[in-house]
């Protein structure tokens, strides 16, 4: 380690050579707390492996399987032979310890993608991203659905095709008013050859009628003068 110690006075130097060894002893002792404390950690973490019955630094996946096939083993309620509270609350410790320590090497990772130089963390410049547009199946209408309205009649925005519609529901009313007229018409017309067809009809059996009569009636008279001679 070197100090800048030109144009100092005997008295600053003295201090500055102070706090550089109390800096210098703080740092030493927070690295050997943290290599002790990660030394600690490493054989704890590797217990917790053993228990579950996984390698040491098994992935996450890994460690969650072998878990749910040992709380099948051991969980009280599980109804197996080997059913163990005690052995089954050491498995669940073993577990969420080393869920913490995926955890915490995750944290870990994105802390040091920004990390620089001498501890200094900077963010990188980067391209403008492009913002991705996800479109909600839920609220988006397909294409083709506007087609579906207005019976598939009229070209254009809804607001054009709603109008065109309009117009021509109203084409088919009066359409379909005349069409109700002539056929009212046209119902009157029959009725009244029906009527008149059914007249003569009439007037003709009538007419047969009395005709058959005056000939019976004539031939009676003939019958009756030949019987008297």
């Amino acid at each position: 380690m070197e100090l800048v110690v030109q144009h100092l006075p005997a008295s600053k130097y003295g201090i500055i050579l102070r706090c550089s060894c109390i800096s210098y002893n703080i740092i030493n002792n927070r690295t050997m707390v943290r290599f002790y404390s990660t030394r600690l950690h490493s054989a704890e973490y590797t217990r917790c492996y053993n228990i579950l019955n996984v390698k040491v630094d098994s992935d996450q996946e890994t460690v969650r399987q072998a878990f749910l096939k040992l709380v099948k083993r051991f969980h009280p309620d599980s109804g197996s032979a080997e059913a163990d509270g005690q052995k089954f609350q050491e498995i669940e410790r073993a577990y969420r310890k080393l869920q913490q320590k995926f955890h915490a090497e995750r944290w870990s990772d994105r802390w040091n993608h920004d990390a620089g130089e001498y501890g200094l963390y900077y963010k990188e410049k980067k391209a403008p991203e492009t913002p991705i547009v996800e479109h909600d199946i839920k609220h988006t209408a397909p294409q083709h659905r506007q087609y579906l309205t207005y019976d598939g009649f009229g070209a254009g925005t809804p607001a054009q095709r709603h109008k065109q519609y309009q117009k021509l529901r109203a084409s088919t009313a009066v359409e379909n008013v005349y069409s109700h007229r002539i056929s009212r018409l046209q119902q009157g017309e029959t009725l009244n050859e029906e009527q008149a067809l059914v007249v003569k009809d009439k007037q003709r059996a009538k007419n047969i009628k009395t005709r058959y009569g005056m000939d019976r009636l004539v031939e009676d008279l003939i019958q009756e003068s030949m019987a008297k001679g």
